[in-house]
């Protein structure tokens, strides 16, 4: 056991004199006495404050897929598209990820807008995305995705837009930021003329006897990809057609004496041309087989073409 010695009165002094220095200079100090080998122990509280910091969005994350009656963008028959474009009833795919170092949890609002300027504003299309996938272990990275409806009341060019805001409102350190472009229903563009440009009236053959084949039409048929909204739209085109029947009397020519490019016709749709670029034309020619017997007459049928954007 520990004593203070009091043999003499000049140790008592020198005592009272060391404990009056200590409560001079450690005058807030606290002292602990230990008896013997006892163990002392002392705990104390710690503190520390984290700042709430701004989420980040992690702009080349962002990835958008325009799904039809399969994907088409960014792989399928729009990859090349000069700017990604969707129709009505089609669905996009927004994906982006968002980081945010006071965790995950943290990140409580991420928002696509689609804007026709370079502005976010209230007349823009707001899209709230979900958060798709969460590790749930302090991670500061969470994906957060939305498909939307592509309505028929939208048309034009927008700007994809993006914002975030943490659980206390605080905005991303790149709020609004621009993360691309997208066209909402672009026209369908194309023209059908004759061999000189003009306007095809109809398609005319020959008067010519009963069992003439391979009679060409008076004129060929050109078929021309517009883009009036220089979207990249590749097209295809397709074709059908109706008995031609006598208007004098009785009698008909079927369809399917009738032939484009040496193929016979249907009243089935069949594919002409695959797929036709933007501002590429392409020419068609028509002939027709005059059946035997046939009843004399001026026969008429009708001709369909089918314009369908990829």
């Amino acid at each position: 056991m520990i004593r203070n010695k009091k043999d003499s009165i000049l140790g008592i002094a020198a005592l009272v004199m060391c404990i009056m220095c200590i409560v001079i200079t450690l005058a807030s100090a606290e002292t602990y006495n230990v008896t013997g080998r006892n163990t002392a122990e002392v705990t104390f509280q710690s503190e520390a404050i984290a700042s709430n910091v701004p989420p980040h969005i992690d702009n080349a994350s962002f990835n958008m897929e325009i799904i039809a009656e399969k994907e088409v963008y960014p792989t399928g028959e729009r990859a090349n598209a000069t700017i990604p474009f969707a129709f009505t009833g089609e669905n996009i795919t927004f994906t982006i990820d968002v980081t945010d170092n006071n965790g995950e949890e943290d990140i409580a609002a991420v928002t696509i807008f689609l804007s026709e300027d370079e502005t976010v504003n209230e007349s823009d299309i707001s899209i709230s995305l979900d958060a798709a996938e969460s590790t749930k272990n302090g991670d500061t990275r969470l994906t957060f995705t939305k498909s939307w409806n592509v309505p028929a009341f939208v048309y034009g060019r927008k700007n994809i837009f993006i914002t975030v805001n943490d659980s206390g409102g605080l905005p991303s350190d790149n709020n609004e930021i621009k993360i691309g472009e997208l066209f909402i229903n672009p026209m369908i563009g194309f023209e059908i003329v004759n061999s000189t440009g003009g306007d095809v009236e109809s398609i005319q053959f020959a008067e010519s006897p009963p069992g003439t084949t391979n009679v060409s039409a008076q004129d060929l048929i050109r078929i021309k990809n517009i883009d009036p909204d220089s979207v990249g739209m590749k097209l295809k085109v397709l074709i059908k057609g109706t008995d031609l029947v006598n208007m004098n009397g009785t009698g008909s020519i079927s369809i399917s004496n009738m032939k484009i490019d040496g193929k016979s016709m249907s009243t089935a749709l069949q594919v002409i041309d695959e797929c036709l670029a933007p501002g590429e034309s392409k020419k068609h020619v028509f002939s027709l087989d005059y059946p035997l017997p046939l009843p004399a007459g001026h026969y008429v049928g009708t001709v369909t073409f089918e314009i369908k954007a990829l």
